[in-house]
């Protein structure tokens, strides 16, 4: 999930599900404003203000136990990616409506699950797709390079550039192979022999600090080369000086694409509401609005099926907390591209380096 820039959370997630079982309560109040109004504060008051430590991977998965209640439909969980539950999603036909991705997994076109913006692997295929519009011939003789810090993770970011390139035919990437602890093997002697013939450009996943090494070792032998990555490793406390040299590949707007925050910032103070995690009371606020929304479009006589057809029919919706979003039957990522970003150095803020990026499918 993102934030406004300069807000990249990682280890913790608005647990919303909850939410769900409110959304059912009021699901025969149709189209009336002021019912959707108490619908909406609801759901969006209870998502923004739970905000928890994501559990660890052993324990049960939250969103099999609450299919056991009979919800209609659930509210931002957060997830590093796919999860066994997801068959019963499927299953059942319940909506799970902008669950908070780290990781990969957003793409499922025939999935009960719908995501507000790209996964990291995704991002990655948006960058293989800018890369090739602007130098196509160069990267049908030259590989990019994929490094990452390993994993579940670090393998899924792989192979969507991988993938990507074969499908372009582009030359196959090179991969920097991760050691045990995430840092990349041989990192320096690598680089070095990148100072005669560099890449046409590196793509990284994994930890911030991982990131600024292999800044270090090529501001020392192979200062040219660009580096991508996602913003969510887009750390300045760690990366220093050289966060300004990484492009990092942001989906949530920046710049004109910026959403107005002002809405939010109001329900935040009308509700008694404290900033947390920012990005993640973001990220319930959205997924408030779209169930909302579908809720309102459903009318009285509300089904899971009712709603998913109206969660996929929503166009260019706006949560007033992202770029806006549009579903369809073969579509469950709404927000579909990127931009390209840079940290300030005075701020530690990122700013837009390039135009709207839109996502190949």
């Amino acid at each position: 999930m993102y934030a406004r820039p300069g807000s990249t959370p990682r280890n913790s997630g608005v647990m919303t599900n909850a939410a769900s079982s409110r959304a059912g309560q009021n699901q025969t109040a149709g189209p009336d404003a002021t019912a959707r109004s108490s619908t909406a504060s609801a759901i969006a008051g209870e998502a923004t203000s739970h905000v928890q430590q994501v559990g660890s991977p052993s324990e049960p998965d939250a969103t099999a136990r609450l299919l056991d209640k009979g919800v209609l439909a659930m509210v931002a969980s957060v997830r590093q990616g796919a999860l066994p539950s997801d068959s019963l999603l499927t299953r059942e036909g319940v909506p799970l409506v902008l669950p908070l991705t780290l990781g990969g997994g957003a793409s499922d076109e025939d999935s009960p699950v719908f995501f507000l913006y790209p996964d990291e692997p995704s991002l990655a295929r948006l960058v293989v797709q800018h890369l090739a519009r602007l130098h196509e011939s160069e990267l049908r003789r030259k590989p990019l390079v994929v490094a990452h810090a390993g994993g579940e993770a670090g393998s899924t970011w792989a192979l969507a550039v991988r993938q990507e390139a074969e499908r372009r035919e582009l030359a196959p990437p090179t991969e920097l192979t991760p050691n045990a602890d995430g840092t990349l093997t041989d990192l320096d002697a690598t680089v070095k022999r990148w100072a005669a013939a560099p890449p046409p450009a590196v793509l990284y996943a994994g930890t911030p600090s991982g990131l600024g090494a292999l800044l270090r070792a090529l501001e020392v032998h192979a200062p040219g080369v660009p580096v991508f990555a996602p913003a969510s490793i887009a750390d300045p406390s760690v990366l220093g000086d050289s966060a300004a040299r990484v492009r990092f590949v942001y989906p949530a707007g920046l710049g004109a694409r910026a959403p107005d925050l002002r809405e939010f910032a109001a329900f935040m103070e009308r509700h008694g509401l404290a900033p947390g995690h920012t990005a993640f009371q973001l990220g319930a606020y959205a997924a408030a609005r779209v169930l909302v929304e579908a809720l309102t479009r459903t009318g009285a006589d509300v089904t899971r099926a009712s709603l998913v057809q109206h969660l996929e029919a929503l166009r260019d919706f706006d949560t007033g907390v992202s770029p806006l979003v549009t579903f369809g039957v073969n579509r469950r990522v709404g927000v579909q591209g990127a931009q390209l970003a840079v940290v300030e150095p005075t701020t530690g803020r990122l700013v837009a380096a390039s135009e709207w990026i839109p996502l190949s499918p």
